[in-house]
C-alpha cells in the first residue's frame, strides 16, 4: 500500500503564531467530537467581567498541542507524536461552560471530564484513524491518563498549564499569566520517566507558580465571576433535581445547548435569564481570606432563614489549587537535590498559602443583601 501523502497547511493562532498542521493532527481536528470545543468557553463566564475571553477550549487544544511539541522535543530530543496528540486531545472531555457543570453533574454520572474524554475516544473513530499514520492508539491512551511521559502534558509544569495561563492572561488582558516559558522550557528535563527541572531554573519555576496563584485570585476567582457560574450551576442542579434534565445527554452539549436547554426548565430559567442579561445578584457576604470553619451548608441555611428560596441566591466556599503539587529538582549532572517544595521557600511558602486560603461568597438580588449579610456577619 503506497504511503499517504502528507499534506500540510496553517491555521493562525494569536497566541501560539501560525501552526503547522499535518493530516493526522488534520483528521483529528476535523471529528465532530473536536469541532465541539469551538463552543465550549475555556473561562466559563469570565467574559462577563473580562471581555474578551471568549476563547475556547478549541484553541487551547491547539495550543496545548504546540506546546507539547515543543516541549517534548527539547526535553525527549525528539517530537513524541503519540504524546502530542494526547496534548491535542487532553480536552475533549470537556462539558458544556468547561469546569462549571462537573460539580453539579457529578453525583448523577460520577465521572470527571477527564474519564469522559477517554469514553470519547474509545468509542469515537478519532484514534482509530491515527493508526494509519504509524501511531499508537495505546500508547496516545496511557499519555491521555498522565502516565510517565504523559505528564509533560498534564503535569504541574505540563504544556496544558503552560498554555492556558499565557492564553488566558492574552484574552482577559490582565499581566499575572505572563511567565519565562522559554526559560522554564530549556530547563526542564526527564526523569525517572517524568518531567524534572534542573537547579539552575528554580526562579522561573517559582515565577510560574506565583503567576498561576495571581490568575487564580485576580481572575479565575473574581468576585463577579465566582458569582456568574455560581448562579449557573445553582440552575443546572436545580434541573437535575427536577428530573428535567437528562445528565448523560447534557455532559456532551456544547455551551449554546446547555444554556437553551436550562432556560427553558422552571426553577432555572430565571438563573440563567439573569446570567445572560448580566443581572447578577450582589454581594451579601464576600471574605476572601475566610478562617472560620462554617461550610457552604450552613451559609445556605443562613439564606433560607432570611426568607429566600433555592433559586434565589447562592453560597460557596472555594478553595485554591496546587496545594499538591510536586517537582523534582536536579543538579546539572541529573542527579535528584529533592522536591521544589523542600528547596524553595517562595514555593513553599506558597504552598502554605494555598492549602490555607478560602475564599466564601454568597450573594442575592439587591433589595435582600443587607439583610442576609448581616445574618451571615451575626453567625460568624
Amino acid at each position: 500500500m503506497p504511503e499517504k501523502r502528507k499534506k500540510h497547511f496553517y491555521i493562525r493562532d494569536p497566541v501560539s503564531g501560525d501552526l503547522q498542521i499535518d493530516d493526522a493532527v488534520a483528521r483529528i481536528i476535523e471529528a465532530p467530537e473536536f469541532q465541539r470545543l469551538r463552543y465550549v468557553k475555556q473561562l466559563g463566564f469570565s467574559y462577563l467581567v473580562f471581555p474578551g475571553a471568549h476563547h475556547t477550549r478549541f484553541e487551547h487544544s491547539l495550543g496545548t498541542w504546540n506546546v507539547t511539541k515543543d516541549i517534548s522535543s527539547r526535553v525527549l530530543g525528539s517530537e513524541d507524536r503519540e504524546l502530542c496528540v494526547a496534548g491535542l486531545l487532553h480536552d475533549i472531555g470537556h462539558m458544556p461552560l468547561s469546569h462549571e457543570s462537573e460539580r453539579p453533574l457529578y453525583p448523577y454520572i460520577r465521572i470527571m471530564h477527564e474519564e469522559v474524554g477517554k469514553r470519547i475516544l474509545e468509542k469515537s473513530s478519532i484514534l482509530d484513524n491515527v493508526k494509519d499514520y504509524g501511531m499508537s492508539k495505546k500508547k496516545i491512551l496511557r499519555y491521555f491518563d498522565g502516565i510517565g511521559k504523559g505528564k509533560i502534558v498534564t503535569g504541574p509544569l505540563g504544556s496544558d498549564r503552560v498554555d492556558y495561563l499565557i492564553r488566558d492572561a492574552y484574552y482577559t488582558g490582565v499581566a499575572y499569566g505572563m511567565i519565562d516559558y522559554y526559560r522554564i522550557r530549556n530547563l526542564l528535563t526527564l526523569y525517572m520517566d517524568e518531567p524534572a527541572a534542573y537547579a539552575s531554573g528554580v526562579d522561573a519555576v517559582e515565577s510560574f507558580f506565583i503567576a498561576r496563584y495571581y490568575m487564580y485570585s485576580s481572575v479565575y476567582l473574581h468576585h463577579a465571576v465566582l458569582t456568574a457560574n455560581a448562579m449557573y450551576r445553582k440552575a443546572l442542579r436545580i434541573a437535575l433535581e427536577s428530573g428535567d434534565l437528562d445528565p448523560y445527554a447534557f455532559m456532551y452539549h456544547n455551551d449554546q445547548e446547555a444554556m437553551t436547554e436550562l432556560k427553558d426548565i422552571e426553577g432555572s430559567s430565571s438563573l440563567i435569564e439573569r446570567v445572560i442579561d448580566r443581572k447578577l445578584f450582589k454581594r451579601a457576604y464576600y471574605n476572601p481570606n475566610l478562617h472560620s470553619d462554617i461550610t457552604e451548608e450552613e451559609l445556605g441555611e443562613i439564606a433560607q432563614k432570611a426568607g429566600l428560596d433555592e433559586s434565589e441566591y447562592i453560597a460557596e466556599i472555594h478553595h485554591l489549587k496546587g496545594n499538591e503539587d510536586r517537582i523534582k529538582v536536579l543538579s546539572k549532572d541529573k542527579k535528584e537535590i529533592g522536591n521544589l517544595n523542600d528547596i524553595s521557600d517562595i514555593f513553599k511558602i506558597l504552598t502554605e498559602v494555598l492549602q490555607k486560603r478560602k475564599i466564601a461568597i454568597v450573594a442575592c438580588d439587591q433589595k435582600h443583601s443587607k439583610k442576609l449579610g448581616a445574618m451571615i456577619e451575626k453567625a460568624l
